[in-house]
């Protein structure tokens, strides 16, 4: 059976396997090799494993040199080109008291290529996280790599991003378990950096202790960053015990990040979460990054996001914090306190909005801005990138809200918006609001139902609105309807 196992997870990564004998000859398996520790263990196969000719087959089994047959690493596994590193019902977990990677590529300075890790039968990579204040480390981190897969293993506490990929190609991550815990402030789970290209992220599930999955062209850490095109996420189960988002995409000027398509995701949380489900930019500004600059609509381009569940969410849903160009959300079903939707005053070229489900709870408006957001506007967070010019905290926005920029050609349609919660104001809960300062040209609503809302569809007097055309806007109990300026309203 185990030989039969190996041809299967070989045969996964390309490599070829002629019959069952072959199996046992290509793996070295590191328990097989002398030393006293996992390191040298694993050292050890690895540098027979390049004495031989083809591919490099490096197995890790269930029973390690450490206690309870662990593999403690005082190193991180360093894996050169065309390397398979097999992880057989491993338990790999860094040492106590060591700040350290658990996996990278062995030449990040002219990179590597054809690397693949394995896991099957509770292969568990631990990164021996700890609070304050002592933190052990633990984390994946490859950089210039051409041909990465990441398949079939556990990953958690670690101290900061569980995985870092940067400037990576052919990138195939899948059937991944995390299990974050809160013992440190940045336990992201994926995080891909430019540049980055044909990136698959398919069967991820388990806990986070901040982003889940994260998309960027920005933050380098080896590298400068670079363009991140390409990118396709599905399958996702995420619950987050920090209250950061499912998805983050991070575009700087120069630096473009254009094609992300998610779809089938589920997002639970076990605080409720303040900031945004879904961040579509980064509007920070680190003193690491001097050269960061918001980037236009047109480098941070083609998002589509469906077939999302947030079953309760604390804070806004969706918040654009870059400006974007062609954002589609489909089938998006959200219970929450506050917006479905909000661009924080940033340009959006193109946004669709189609057969979602909202559900507004908590007691508007104050519930419509949250402690988070409240904190970001005041820096006491970090410093911005742009001084904000709203003051949305004394003037909440709609549960879908457009301010301060140009925003172009918004088709929401085949979508409802229920109220279920308190509210003691005459005029919130709002359902569409467009703030006096924004200027949108081309708004198109078709088959919407607002329900127990106070005010269905508010336009604010000055606001600068071109082609706003509508059909078949439905209201059930709702005070207002529309409040908006006469010269909008639509002619019979």
């Amino acid at each position: 059976m185990k030989k039969i196992m190996m041809i299967a997870l070989l045969a996964c990564t390309g490599l070829t396997v002629f019959g069952q004998n072959a199996t046992d000859k290509n793996i070295h398996w590191a328990s097989d090799y002398p030393g006293k520790t996992a390191n040298e263990k694993i050292n050890n196969a690895i540098k027979r494993a390049l004495e031989s000719p083809g591919n490099n087959v490096i197995g890790l089994g269930a029973n390690g040199p450490g206690k309870n047959g662990e593999w403690v690493l005082t190193e991180s596994i360093k894996l050169p080109s065309h390397t398979t590193l097999i992880l057989a019902g491993a338990y790999v977990k860094a040492a106590d008291g060591i700040k350290m990677l658990l996996l990278e590529n062995a030449d990040p300075v002219h990179g590597n290529t054809d690397i693949h890790v394995i896991g099957w039968g509770e292969a568990k990579l631990d990164g021996n996280a700890r609070r304050e204040p002592e933190r052990s480390g633990g984390a994946v981190y490859f950089y210039k790599v051409d041909n990465l897969t990441l398949k079939g293993f556990q990953i958690g506490k670690t101290s900061g991003w569980a995985l870092r990929l940067e400037d990576v190609r052919n990138l195939h991550i899948s059937d991944l378990h995390f299990f974050q815990g809160n013992e440190h402030p940045w336990q992201d789970g994926i995080h891909v950096v430019g540049p980055a290209h044909s990136v698959v992220i398919n069967n991820i599930t388990g806990t986070f202790g901040d982003d889940v999955i994260v998309v960027d062209s920005a933050m380098g850490h080896k590298g400068k960053g670079g363009p991140v095109r390409g990118v396709t996420v599905t399958n996702v189960v995420a619950t987050n015990v920090w209250g950061a988002a499912i998805l983050r995409t991070i575009a700087a000027k120069g630096k473009p990040v254009e094609g992300v398509y998610c779809t089938n995701m589920t997002f639970f949380t076990e605080g409720g979460g303040s900031d945004a489900a879904v961040k579509i930019g980064w509007d920070g500004k680190l003193k690491h990054y001097e050269n960061w600059e918001q980037p236009p609509p047109e480098e941070h381009k083609n998002i589509v996001i469906e077939n999302l569940y947030v079953p309760y969410w604390k804070g806004p849903v969706v918040t654009v914090q870059n400006s974007v160009k062609n954002l589609t959300l489909r089938n998006v079903t959200a219970t929450h306190e506050g917006p479905f939707f909000y661009n924080l005053e940033h340009e959006v070229d193109g946004l669709t909005i189609d057969n979602c489900h909202s559900t507004l709870t908590g007691h508007p408006p104050e519930t419509l801005v949250t402690d988070f957001f409240s904190a970001l506007i005041a820096k006491k967070i970090y410093t911005l990138s742009k001084e904000y010019k709203g003051t949305f905290i004394q003037d909440p926005p709609g549960t879908i809200a457009f301010d301060h920029e140009l925003v172009r050609d918004v088709t929401i349609s085949n979508t409802i918006f229920n109220f279920n919660g308190k509210t003691t104001s005459k005029e919130y809960p709002i359902a569409l609001r467009v703030y006096n300062t924004a200027k949108i040209e081309g708004l198109f609503l078709h088959n919407i139902k607002i329900n127990d809302y106070n005010t269905g569809i508010k336009i604010d007097q000055g606001s600068n609105i071109t082609d706003f055309d509508y059909s078949r806007v439905r209201y059930s109990n709702v005070r207002k309807p529309m409040d908006t300026p006469r010269e909008l309203v639509k002619k019979d």
